[in-house]
């Protein structure tokens, strides 16, 4: 969810655009778009780095 804050900080506070934040964060605009919408969230283990498994 660390990223989730920094995609919405990177949108919202520095006025960036889906497009920069994408390419920043090394997303696909796509999932930009959806998780600035609020759409349910659910980060990929390659992009957080946990593979979910203990």
């Amino acid at each position: 969810m660390e990223l989730l804050g920094k995609i919405r900080r990177m949108h919202v506070r520095e006025k960036r655009s889906e497009r920069a934040v994408a390419k920043r964060a090394d997303l696909s605009r796509n999932t930009v778009h959806k998780w600035l919408q609020g759409a349910q969230v659910r980060i990929p283990a390659i992009v957080t780095g946990h593979s979910g498994r203990s």
